[in-house]
């Protein structure tokens, strides 16, 4: 494709719009984002990247940077919820032939590592402003877009347009450009509430963290916990199955005391760490999702991450996949002739394995919880975190 005719319109600044715009910078497209946001941040906390994540970023040449911020952990485990019994380690930390003697990474081998997601972000958007200082655009809000033949127009809030050639709606669970696609469909509940928090490592007692990665399951309840930060931070996620939720804020701010009431029942590695936890970094959410979409390409217009495919967070991948979307999106826009093409080639490519992980984790966090069936035990083996890791993205085909 002439390069000319690919400015790409990108819809939100999370991770998975910053991945998508630096990889199609890379590949020799102009690309401008908009950002409903005044400021750029990062919500959440921690955010795991397994091997498939972390080739689509060694691709795009951030490896050595995302590593020296990352935790790589050695060996990880899984215990029980209310005894705190290990059932069974994990080695995730695989050694390679040729450590880097600087940093004793094993560069080779492309480890799990654990970050806090606004250290990834500041990576992307640093990474994106140095191919092109001015291509994220604060305070623009999606309203609409019109496409023609030859371009898209996007409308905001503020009164601006943006015309170009695509337009990737990277938006999130609540996007805007998906719901002006297919009207106001509202993502559904999926019966878990999740409670966040970070704990300074040296709030804690000095054996609580072992091994450093772990994640404990129950009857309807589960808690994952790691370190981030150089370790001097603890990252935990707790689920608890629920029927009720009415709030579809991603910041619902939590006191101590309903968290810990709600795992009153925890082993003490988890009332430890809740009981230590600042109460300005306590949050909650429910876990919603949608229905896998039989398409998400029109014209022009496409999208991307969670806006295309939400999935629930029981095979660490909702990221993962975002981030194989950008990569794959900026191989499709090179391998093609116009834009109509690289769009169809780059759903097609991402249509069937976003589907399957959607329903994978869905499927493995029931499992997680205690709920069993033939179907459940099927699913969640087939598409379990370590399959999943090991497609490539940097060479599927497209």
């Amino acid at each position: 494709m002439n390069r000319d005719d690919g400015h790409v319109l990108i819809i939100g600044a999370g991770i998975g719009g910053l991945t998508a715009a630096l990889a199609l910078q890379r590949e020799g497209f102009r690309v401008s984002v908009f950002e409903q946001a005044s400021e750029l941040g990062e919500v959440g906390a921690g955010l795991t990247l397994f091997k498939n994540a972390n080739l689509a970023y060694d691709h795009l040449g951030l490896n050595d940077r995302i590593a020296a911020v990352s935790e790589i952990p050695d060996f990880g485990a899984m215990k029980d919820y209310k005894t705190g019994e290990v059932l069974r380690t994990t080695k995730l930390l695989r050694q390679s032939a040729n450590p880097d003697p600087q940093t004793n990474w094993k560069a080779t081998e492309f480890e799990l590592r654990q970050i806090h997601r606004a250290d990834l972000h500041a990576l992307l958007v640093e990474a994106v402003k140095a191919h092109d200082p001015d291509a994220i655009h604060l305070g623009y809000a999606f309203t609409s877009a019109d496409q023609d033949q030859d371009t898209v127009t996007a409308h905001f809030e503020n009164g601006m347009d943006a015309s170009g050639h695509a337009l990737i709606g990277c938006d999130g669970i609540h996007s805007a450009v998906r719901q002006y696609l297919y009207g106001a469909d509202k993502p559904e509940f999926l019966n878990y509430v999740a409670w966040r928090g970070l704990v300074p490592i040296d709030a804690l007692p000095e054996n609580l963290m072992t091994p450093d990665t772990g994640v404990l399951r129950g009857q309807n309840k589960s808690f994952t916990r790691y370190k981030i930060r150089d370790g001097s931070l603890v990252n935990y996620v707790a689920f608890a199955r629920r029927d009720d939720w009415t709030d579809d804020g991603w910041m619902v701010p939590s006191t101590i005391t309903e968290v810990m009431d709600e795992f009153k029942d925890a082993t003490d590695e988890i009332s430890i760490l809740l009981a230590n936890t600042p109460a300005d970094t306590s949050f909650k959410w429910g876990l919603l999702g949608r229905d896998p979409l039989e398409q998400w390409t029109h014209g022009r217009l496409t999208l991307l991450g969670d806006a295309a495919h939400p999935m629930l967070p029981f095979l660490g991948q909702g990221a993962g996949m975002a981030i194989e979307d950008a990569v794959v999106l900026a191989r499709a826009f090179s391998a093609s002739d116009d834009v109509r093409e690289a769009l169809n080639r780059y759903e097609a490519a991402r249509r069937e394995r976003t589907t399957l992980v959607t329903q994978g984790a869905r499927h493995s966090g029931l499992q997680m919880h205690g709920i069993y069936d033939e179907k459940t035990e099927e699913i969640a083996r087939e598409y379990n975190q370590t399959t999943v890791a090991l497609y490539d993205p940097v060479n599927a085909d497209v």
